[in-house]
């Protein structure tokens, strides 16, 4: 029976880059960014409210009605909370691409000047 044979496909345009099970944690618990979604779902509500509430305003003639004020209060309410939420958004992204930069920055190694024949004789020890 004839052995298997296993081959290494190699690109040279691309840069590969080894992650510890740290670092693995670290992007996960960044990634995991849900200030994005309420800060997205807080302008979409507080634009349009706002601008309903302050158009129904009749400026020469001021009558605060319950639609008015509520629109109004919504609207400014939402907005606000898109602000806060836009910054909390921010600066988790942030903490994302400091952990990028960090598993960018490590020590290159050049693998053309290893010796892959060895490399692959060596896993293919470790496999059978």
């Amino acid at each position: 029976m004839a052995k298997q044979r296993r081959y290494l496909h190699l690109d040279t345009e691309r840069t590969d880059y080894s992650v510890s099970d740290e670092e693995l944690t670290n992007l996960d618990s960044a990634s995991r960014n849900i200030w994005k979604d309420f800060f997205i779902a807080c302008l979409c509500l507080g634009i349009p409210t706002a601008i309903n509430g302050f158009s129904g305003i009749d400026f020469t003639n001021f009558s605060l009605t319950a639609g008015i004020f509520f629109n109004c209060l919504v609207g400014t309410i939402g907005i606000l909370a898109a602000i806060i939420l836009g910054i909390a958004w921010y600066k988790t992204s942030s903490k994302f691409r400091n952990v990028i930069s960090k598993i960018k920055s490590k020590p290159r190694v050049d693998i053309s000047e290893l010796d892959l024949e060895s490399l692959v004789e060596d896993v293919g020890k470790i496999d059978d």
